[in-house]
Parts: structure tokens; sequence; C-alpha cells
């Protein structure tokens, strides 16, 4: 996708927040309350390969259970274009679940947080594995 945009130039608001939740229960919550601009640049995010599942759902009745894309991919973004970093201090909550061990993803430690827009251009996407076939532990 190619995507032009303008780096606007304001102070964003200072705090920033989201929860995910599960069937009604909340299972985390986070937050960054930024304090100022950074030295850095955000342009060494798009400067590395990212890797991303993609993965579609079949449309078909009966067939939700067979996607039509389920693979991982290296993406290698292009033209890449970032305004300027505002950072601060975050937050991250993992509650517990009594079906699942979601614990195990409570964060060691937490360093700064940040906020920024970015653009890119991603036209060279290299499959690294083809998904579709997989059991439920991944395996083939």
């Amino acid at each position: 996708m190619t995507s032009g945009f303008q780096t606007v130039q304001r102070v964003p608001d200072r705090y920033f927040g989201a929860s995910v939740a599960v069937k009604d229960r909340r299972v985390s919550k986070g937050h960054v309350q930024l304090s100022g601009l950074t030295n850095g640049s955000a342009a060494p995010f798009g400067s590395r390969s990212i890797v991303a599942l993609r993965h579609f759902p079949s449309m078909y009745e009966g067939q939700h259970d067979q996607p039509a894309i389920f693979e991982l991919v290296r993406l290698q973004a292009e033209n890449v274009q970032a305004s300027r970093v505002w950072e601060g201090d975050p937050a991250l909550t993992i509650y517990d679940s009594p079906i699942e061990p979601l614990a195990t993803l409570k964060p060691q430690r937490i360093g700064r947080g940040w906020r920024y827009s970015i653009a890119m251009t991603n036209r060279s996407n290299h499959l690294l594995r083809d998904l579709r076939g997989t059991t439920s532990s991944g395996e083939k």
C-alpha cells in the first residue's frame, strides 16, 4: 500500500490509553503519558525488515477453518516518512484469566513509550512460510 501523509507539528494529547477485552472480560490495559519530544527519529522502524502474519479467513460457508490466506511474510519498507517522536512514561497491565495462561505475558520491565505517525510503501513481500494446513499446534 502506498500512502503519503503530512506530519502535523502540533502538540499531541498528553495521554494515550487502550484496553483489550475478550467476551466482556478485560484482559489488558495500557497507557503512555507523553512528556516531550525525543532526540531520536522513528525512521529506523522502516529501515528494518518487518515480519507479519497475514490471515484472511474463507468467506464461504462451512470453510471458515480453511483460510484463503494464512502466511508469515517479511515486508521491506520503502519511502519511509515519519513524524516527530514524542516519548513518555508507559504502563501495561495484563490481568489473570481463569481460562488462559495470560500471566506468562506480563512484562518483566517497561522502558519508554512513544507516539508517532509513520507512512511507507510496501512492494517487496517475501513469503517465509505458508501456514495453511497447519494444526492448532503450528505443525504441518
